[in-house]
């Protein structure tokens, strides 16, 4: 499910670079793109919230949703990250967390 999301943006990203040749980036461009949309969610979230005047909205919160989506899979793409596996691995590692009690208040 998640590694079929992952090779669409990985497509979607292929066509951008034959566009634009120039165009080449490898994980750390990735990441602090992701950090700059994450940001950008935060910041639609802030004025959606009432935190922020509407007028400093920068983006729509879906589109700051998809972006940082995109971003995170061709991440995940070029850091070789089977996200299906990983996910499966980390939601049984959260239940078994969450059963366990640990974020009982104690």
């Amino acid at each position: 499910m998640l590694n079929e999301k992952r090779a669409e943006a990985t497509r979607v990203y292929a066509r951008m670079k034959a566009r634009y040749p120039d165009v080449r980036w490898g994980p750390r461009e990735f990441f602090l793109d992701l950090v700059e949309e994450v940001g950008e969610l935060a910041n639609a979230m802030m004025c959606e919230l009432g935190d922020k005047f509407p007028h400093r909205r920068k983006a729509d919160i879906g589109d700051s949703f998809f972006d940082v989506l995109f971003d995170l899979f061709l991440l995940a793409d070029a850091l070789g990250v089977d996200l299906d596996a990983e996910w499966e691995k980390g939601i049984e590692l959260f239940e078994k967390r969450l059963d366990g009690g640990e974020f009982d208040p104690r």
